[in-house]
């Protein structure tokens, strides 16, 4: 199975998401904060990673262009989910290395879709 991880603060978003990851067969990890995510990537390896952009200590910029620069990282997908206005975000994104971006409130099985995009299955 699949390991996913989820970055975000608020763990009630993060509850949400689970229920939907783990309906579709995969498994869900999640970090509080960019810094426990930089070491669950480290710990755990993805497969893929979602994450929210504004989080104290490191914000979702940093951390996905981090996870980029990495040799041992560069290679997992990053998707970004955010309720800031897209059309901001978008450029500092793909600068950092995003492979994708939705806004929240977000229709899940969108990101279900995108997903399975990025990790090279057949989309259901």
């Amino acid at each position: 199975m699949k390991k996913i991880l989820y970055i975000e603060d608020d763990l009630r978003q993060a509850s949400l998401l689970q229920n939907r990851i783990e309906a579709n067969g995969y498994i869900f990890l999640y970090a509080k904060d960019g810094h426990q995510g930089l070491e669950k990537v480290s710990r755990d390896k993805p497969d893929l990673v979602i994450l929210d952009v504004l989080m104290s200590k490191i914000d979702g910029f940093d951390v996905c262009k981090s996870l980029k620069q990495q040799p041992e990282t560069s290679h997992i997908p990053v998707v970004v989910l955010t309720g800031l206005k897209f059309e901001y975000i978008k450029e500092r994104f793909e600068e950092a290395g995003a492979d994708a971006c939705l806004n929240k409130p977000y229709d899940s099985g969108q990101l279900i879709a995108k997903i399975q995009e990025l990790l090279g299955e057949e989309i259901s």
